[in-house]
């Protein structure tokens, strides 16, 4: 257990602080996942898997280290789900924090770091007893998943590109949308 957690006025404390993208494709009724790198996992903690692009997108489930070699976790329960990896699928772990109480104080803020292609956009934890959110305080992740398209300043008569989605990354010049990602905008003289 990683006992109480208090978010004071004004800080801000990132639930997803270790986790890291899955290296290869983790086949289902097998206990391994490959990382990228697997600095700061340690036995004994629990942990999410979860399918973020591609084959399989949104496809999670919560395990237990029972070991590590190198950048392999080994999970004490076989997977249930296949974690694709290769074109545009992708996936992570992230470490799930095991608290007692939680409090979030007027002003503080409990959050992941952004999606950045391959981590984040996440918030997990569990609670054991109580989570208080005060007035003012925020559990959010608004604004930290899929990242939008690019915008082409200075060349009014061109479209921007897609957003990211769960169909996979920053896509085309396109009004079309990417998944659901968002298409990129029209020519200014088209509208």
């Amino acid at each position: 257990a990683d006992g109480d957690l208090a978010v004071t006025s004004g800080q801000t404390i990132y639930t997803d602080n270790t986790r890291s993208a899955v290296a290869s494709t983790a086949s289902v009724g097998q206990p391994s996942i490959t990382l990228s790198n697997a600095s700061g996992f340690a036995a004994g903690q629990e942990v999410l898997v979860i399918q973020m692009q591609g084959t399989g997108v949104g496809l999670y489930e919560f395990g237990t280290i029972a070991s590590i070699i190198s950048n392999t976790l080994t999970l004490s329960k076989n997977l249930t789900n296949i974690f694709t990896i290769g074109g545009v699928s992708k996936a992570q772990v992230i470490r799930v924090m095991q608290y007692h109480d939680v409090t979030v104080q007027s002003s503080g803020i409990l959050t992941a770091h952004a999606w950045d292609g391959s981590t984040g956009g996440i918030v997990a934890f569990r609670a054991s007893n109580a989570v208080d959110v005060q007035a003012g305080g925020k559990i959010n992740a608004t604004g930290l998943g899929f990242r939008g398209g690019i915008q082409y300043s200075g060349y009014p008569d061109q479209l921007g590109t897609q957003g990211e989605g769960t169909a996979g990354p920053l896509g085309t010049q396109t009004q079309s949308a990417n998944g659901n990602g968002g298409g990129g905008g029209g020519f200014w003289g088209n509208c």
